[in-house]
């Protein structure tokens, strides 16, 4: 999402009272994207016997892991939190 677009969505859900809870993934992967060519490359990063390092930081989430993390924030949270989970 765009700079502008998500500044703006944010003004408007803090104007109209609406709870807003941010969470942040990185990469996400889930049990069928094994067998998708593009992600072929990166089972042996996720199984750890390749290391790597992004320019600038990254993370790789497992999918359901994620999720769990959002619920979490959902349910624990404090609007306007922001929560970067990976």
């Amino acid at each position: 999402m765009n700079v502008k677009a998500k500044r703006t969505t944010e003004a408007l859900l803090r104007d109209s009272g609406i709870p807003l809870i941010t969470t942040y993934s990185g990469l996400l992967y889930g049990p069928r994207d094994a067998k998708k060519e593009i992600r072929k490359a990166n089972l042996p990063i996720l199984k750890g016997k390749m290391p790597f390092y992004f320019d600038g930081g990254g993370n790789i989430n497992e999918v359901e892991s994620f999720f769990e993390g959002a619920w979490l924030a959902l349910q624990k949270g404090a609007s306007g939190s922001r929560y970067v989970l990976g």
